[in-house]
């Protein structure tokens, strides 16, 4: 296997470009990064490299490298080479940061020595496990016999208690050597949550929340009471952006026999909200059937999507609670897919991490299912899955959220990439020795370009995927090409015309807006995003790369001239309207009642997008509950 390069010099700039979260994860990378990491620490002088040394901090905690996401610890000479770090650097903001990082690993390894036992019997805890799944599903059975609305919460309630007990699962379930699992012992189910199933469910929760949310830790000197706060703008993030994307999923399922869709067609068309994007203020009838028309029919892995759709209809009938939550996936006759193609798709949604994205496990040489997940899985979620590895349907969904946004400008004077697919006439030119492509270029209300850059990410279900998924705007380093391309357009603006290439001057929108005259010097680039992103990154993106970031649904109000603060984000056929938070003019956040979603915020603007300088977004969800976990000395803060 070809070793993965981590640290790689731009000859231009003579700075580092280091690695992503996602293959320093892999555990047969840690030995080479460290190696690399030696290297340059040994051969550069550090004080020319505060960019990189962040990274390098961000990339230990945020990765499996030296403490993964069960709380296990690897590699534990990083730690030395930090504190050598620390020596050869002079840069306070640097030397601060790896002081913390030592300070909370130290804080976490004594929440560890008193949270996590020493000798842990996982499958114990999945028998503890089994036991609260099934008496929560059973509880959930009797709230859907009515419909009130105080059942309805409590359902909704249940089952986020579900997903995290399956989580717990999937934990375990990854530190087993299935091949030598007694089944017998698997399927037990045993009441009551001693202190080592809680304590390990609360160490995994906490060091998660650390690792990837930016929860504090610290300690009082006194009491010497260890406090992990994990109240904070980056979990909220997470909370709204699964809430949206959960809803946007799950509309046609909710809506399919007033639409007299079947199970499997809601499906494919709750895969269409994950593919085509859809700023209109209505999801009409008339819209699921169009995207369910386009795609039942596509294939995936020589399936197609309405049969995807349909086998997993089929697999959660054919599954029903009894005693044994584990149980051999059996029937494959009954199931309408060629056996080949089948078994292609259970080893590609055989279990590695979650559960929730692959439902099948591999246990001594046959398959199983846990009834559970199987229940409680979103399909929709998985077979996104399944796509988003593949080039072809990210490329389709990247076009249609390019199209939408540029749909929605149509009162404005704008450049825009033609066409569909491979003959798509991108703006793409080159100078300097580089190509730079952009999406548009748009004349704001002020008369002065912007230039507009469209990006998908996928929809985390948990926070390391989101943490993972948002760090791509440096890993794959999007923000620095945005950057470059950006400062090519406002360097060369309608000098573009006279060196690009035919397929650029047949471009009738580019050709018509570069011949005009503008103020280039005033011009800005604005990242339009189906994600809401943290504060954190959106301040980072303003300060080195001069990227604003604005969330879809803002972005759909700002073009047309409406408030920020309108509480509407859009209505859907008998369902409720989907309310978004207010924010008063001055600092205090103000939530009103019943809001159930979450928007980035900036201060009020009259123009039609949001000054470079100025943006303050901060992420409010509706009012979340939060909790407390308390065990001897050491107290965790968290949202419920």
């Amino acid at each position: 296997m070809r070793k993965r390069k981590f640290f790689v010099k731009d000859k231009e700039t003579e700075h580092y470009f280091i690695g992503k979260i996602e293959d320093l994860n892999r555990s047969e990378n840690h030995k080479n990064f460290i190696f690399e990491l030696n290297k340059f620490i040994e051969e550069n002088d550090l004080n020319n490299y505060k960019e990189e040394l962040l990274r390098i901090i961000f990339l230990i905690k945020a990765s499996d490298v030296l403490i993964d996401c069960n709380g296990d610890f690897h590699n534990i000479e990083l730690l030395n080479t930090l504190r050598l770090m620390r020596r050869k650097a002079k840069d306070i903001e640097v030397i601060n940061s790896i002081n913390t990082f030592l300070a909370d690993i130290k804080l976490i390894n004594k929440i560890s020595k008193r949270l996590k036992p020493q000798t842990l019997n996982y499958i114990h805890i999945i028998n503890k496990m089994n036991y609260y799944i099934y008496d929560q599903l059973e509880q959930i059975d009797e709230f859907e016999r009515t419909s009130i609305q105080t059942n309805l919460n409590n359902i909704i309630e249940l089952q986020h208690s579900i997903e995290n007990l399956v989580e717990t699962v999937s934990k375990c379930l990854a530190h087993l050597n299935l091949n030598e699992v007694n089944l017998t012992d698997l399927n037990k189910s045993i009441k009551g949550l001693n202190k080592n199933s809680l304590s390990f469910q609360s160490y995994q929760e906490i060091v998660n929340c650390w690792k990837y949310a930016n929860a504090s830790i610290t300690r009082n000197r006194l009491s010497r009471k260890i406090v992990v706060n994990g109240i904070n703008d980056f979990f909220r993030t997470f909370i709204a952006n699964r809430t949206i994307n959960l809803e946007n999923r799950q509309l046609p399922s909710k809506i399919h026999q007033r639409l007299k869709l079947s199970k499997s067609e809601a499906i494919v068309a709750g895969l269409g909200e994950e593919i085509f994007s859809d700023l209109s203020s209505i999801r009409n009838e008339e819209t699921f059937r169009s995207r369910l028309s386009k795609l039942k029919n596509q294939k995936i892995y020589n399936i197609r999507l309405i049969d995807l759709a349909d086998f997993f209809v089929q697999l959660k009938k054919k599954y029903s609670f009894g005693n044994a939550p584990f149980v051999k996936f059996d029937g494959i006759s009954s199931f309408k897919l060629p056996y080949n193609d089948l078994m292609n798709l259970l080893n590609r949604l055989s279990f590695r991490y979650d559960l929730f994205d692959s439902p099948f496990i591999m246990i001594k040489g046959s398959y199983y299912v846990y009834i559970p997940a199987i229940k409680t899985i979103d399909p929709v979620h998985v077979l996104y899955c399944l796509l988003k590895n593949d080039k072809k349907w990210q490329d389709q969904r990247g076009e249609s959220f390019e199209d939408e946004i540029y749909n929605s400008m149509n009162n404005y004077t704008f450049a825009k990439s033609e066409g569909v697919g491979k003959k798509r006439n991108k703006l793409k030119f080159r100078r300097d020795g580089k190509e730079h492509e952009i999406d548009a270029i748009v004349i704001d209300d002020d008369n002065i370009p912007m230039v507009l850059e469209c990006k998908t990410f996928s929809n985390a279900y948990s926070i390391r995927e989101l943490r993972i998924e948002l760090d791509k705007i440096y890993s794959k380093k999007y923000a620095l090409k945005f950057k470059e391309h950006f400062d090519a357009v406002q360097k060369y603006n309608s000098k573009i015309l006279t060196f690009c290439d035919k397929n650029l001057k047949s471009n009738r929108s580019f050709n018509h807006l570069m011949k005009q005259k503008f103020n280039w010097s005033g011009a800005y680039c604005l990242l339009v995003s189906n994600l809401i992103f943290p504060t954190e990154i959106i301040k980072d993106l303003q300060e080195k790369y001069n990227i604003s970031v604005i969330f879809e649904f803002d972005f759909k109000k700002l073009v047309d001239h409406r408030s920020l603060y309108e509480n509407k984000a859009f209505t859907a056929p008998d369902l409720n309207k989907i309310m978004l938070n207010k924010l008063l003019i001055d600092n205090d956040i103000n939530l009103t009642q019943n809001n159930i979603k979450a928007i980035s915020l900036s201060q009020p603007v009259k123009k039609m997008f949001y000054s470079r300088n100025s943006i303050k977004n901060v992420v409010i969800p509706e009012k979340l509950k939060e909790g407390l976990y308390k065990y001897k000395n050491i107290e965790y803060h968290y949202y419920l």
